[in-house]
């Protein structure tokens, strides 16, 4: 454990842990108490966040673990292996096995039953098809596919590991597939009934989780859709694409209402707070007002590559190809909270902490910075 310098001369208290031996960290989530890894390695580690100690390590995935995320006691993880696992963080067991892609699932989302809003007209809580009444996953594969299954219950058979496979409608789990994509599927985003969906075909598609229809393909981009947010606030999304693009859409109609112009290579990476929107490319991190479209502010950076990009109410976090950087917006004045790096692969950031996964010689470790200690703890 060390002090790391900020901005404005406080401190932030750093630890580190080694995870995963020398294999690459390709997905996290940390709350105050734990952070969680997945690993091309096939495994997922569970560490205490404080401590680092490796309280869990889930083993059943056969191939590398591509994407996680956890809601209370239950995890979910996809993999190149083709399938979606939901294991109990209490006992640190596989319970569930979802397969019936055809390709490695790249990305996922758990979404709790809906709760009806009390400013909602009567008539339209009682509308079945507005409000989701169960625990979802939603996957998204290489296949181009996207599927939503039914979480699984507590009390739903242990260890259940259905075979349903293409065509075969026998896994109790799978409520239906939403088709349309001709390529690999990147990301999901968006709450309640609508879900967006971006693809290496260069286009985002607008769902209705609940019924499966297809609301809007958004068409504009002339290369892969790298990343997409969802701005509940505007009723709008946001995609970035590799055409060095980034546009932003109205979500009832599907038309482009700005197109961000700045960038003059590939965007991989987008943050959202507010009305406040960062992109990244691997020279340049802009960042905009989504009100207006508006230009803020350019920071040019010296990486050959950025991974990750995170956005609060005062800072950007992102990860450089040897360091991890952090900007405080309100005196323009940058930060290197850790250089010497031979790779940074996740960058993850809340109010309190940044978590980067990163590789330091010939070893995994997995970076926590404390921003709380920086307020005179």
């Amino acid at each position: 454990m060390d002090q790391g310098r900020m901005s404005g001369g406080t401190t932030a208290r750093h630890t580190a842990f080694a995870a995963h031996s020398q294999h690459v960290i390709t997905c996290l989530q940390f709350d105050d108490d734990k952070v969680v890894t997945g690993s091309d390695d096939t495994l997922i580690h569970v560490h205490d966040i404080k401590s680092g100690e490796l309280r869990q390590e889930l083993r059943g995935h056969e191939s590398g673990v591509w994407c996680l995320q956890y809601e209370g006691n239950i995890l979910v993880s996809g993999s190149a292996d083709r399938s979606v696992r939901v294991w109990d963080l209490n006992s640190g067991q596989w319970q569930h096995v979802l397969r019936g892609h055809a390709a490695a699932v790249r990305c996922l989302q758990i979404r709790m039953k809906e709760k009806p809003r009390t400013d909602t007209d009567p008539r339209d809580v009682e509308d079945a098809t507005t409000i989701q009444h169960h625990p979802l996953i939603i996957s998204g594969s290489r296949d181009g596919q996207v599927r939503v299954w039914r979480l699984p219950k507590n009390e739903d058979d242990d260890r259940h590991e259905n075979l349903e496979h293409h065509g075969l409608q026998d896994n109790p789990y799978f409520v239906r597939a939403l088709c349309g994509h001709t390529e690999t599927v990147r990301h999901l985003a968006g709450s309640g009934d609508m879900l967006a969906s971006c693809s290496d075909d260069s286009t985002v598609r607008i769902w209705h989780v609940g019924t499966g229809e297809l609301h809007h393909v958004l068409t504009g981009h002339s290369q892969r859709v790298s990343a997409i947010v969802v701005d509940d606030e505007r009723n709008r999304i946001v995609s970035a694409s590799l055409d060095s693009r980034v546009k932003v859409w109205d979500l009832q109609t599907g038309s482009c209402v700005f197109t961000l112009q700045g960038h003059e290579l590939p965007v991989r990476f987008l943050a959202l707070h507010r009305e406040h929107l960062s992109s990244a490319d691997d020279t340049t991190i802009w960042t905009w007002n989504l009100e207006t479209g508006d230009r803020l502010q350019k920071l040019a950076i010296d990486a050959r590559h950025v991974w990750g990009l995170q956005l609060d109410a005062t800072r950007t976090i992102w990860g450089g190809s040897t360091a991890v950087h952090m900007q405080d917006r309100r005196t323009v004045e940058s930060t290197c909270l850790i250089s010497g790096l031979n790779s940074v692969w996740q960058v993850k950031s809340d109010e309190q902490r940044c978590v980067a996964a990163v590789q330091r010689g010939d070893e995994t470790y997995v970076e926590i910075f404390s921003f709380d200690a920086a307020q005179g703890s």
